[in-house]
């Protein structure tokens, strides 16, 4: 698996930007505040991306598209 930019990138909502990185160790998205340590957001990043990779895991879009389909279906059933 290619770890470039896994550090950069948020794990949570998938934002890259290099100022995401605040520190050697702590990490802050800047479009939607997800904080974690650092080298956990990378790691979870490259498990994602080598799931990917078999055909095991969830794509960040698919997530999106099925978490907006959730939420819209929830909201209407109250």
């Amino acid at each position: 698996v290619n770890p470039q930019y896994t550090s950069q990138i948020c794990n949570r909502c998938g934002y890259k930007d290099k100022n995401n990185r605040k520190t050697q160790s702590k990490f802050k998205c800047l479009r939607c505040h997800h904080e974690i340590n650092a080298d956990i957001n990378a790691s979870e990043n490259i498990e994602q991306r080598g799931l990917e990779s078999l055909g095991l895991g969830i794509s960040l879009q698919d997530y999106k598209s099925e978490s907006l389909s959730n939420s819209d279906s929830l909201e209407f059933a109250s």
